[in-house]
């Protein structure tokens, strides 16, 4: 099986039954639905998709759409803008992440390679997600002393 999520992974955009990967310096289309592309990068590293939702939820307190840790010694961390169920589906890499701000009514995400994305979230889920990345980065960190 081949990985798709490596710490060049910037962002997954669902579309269709498919998805777009985005890495630092490329952008490919992929005829997996977005979930399975998840499931894959979580199964790749030792765990699965629903092992690490469950592990998140332990370790941030149950949360709805909660980031997850892919891989813990590549410290990747990706967290959903929605549910796998909606068209407007992503995932996005924490550590990629260097600046968002809110503007006409729509979130804006510039990352670290140049790559910026507007998405229809308010800023305060945005924020939100983007704090508990934050935070689980800082648990695994924590536990890694």
């Amino acid at each position: 099986m081949e990985n798709l999520i490596t710490e060049k992974t910037i962002l997954i955009v669902k579309e269709g039954n498919n998805s777009y990967l985005y890495e630092s310096n490329n952008k490919r289309f992929l005829h997996k639905k977005i979930y399975d592309v998840i499931n894959e990068g979580c199964n790749y590293y030792g765990s699965s998709y629903k092992g690490r939702v469950e592990g998140s939820n332990y370790l941030l307190g149950s949360i709805y759409k909660a980031p997850i840790i892919i891989s813990e010694t590549k410290n990747i961390i990706m967290f959903p803008t929605t549910s796998f169920a909606c068209d407007d589906c992503m995932w996005i890499n924490y550590a990629w992440i260097d600046k968002y701000y809110y503007d006409n009514n729509k979130s804006v995400i510039l990352f670290k390679n140049g790559l910026k994305i507007d998405i229809n979230l308010s800023s305060k889920i945005i924020n939100n997600q983007i704090l508990r990345s934050s935070r689980l980065e800082s648990i695994l960190k924590s536990k890694k002393r």
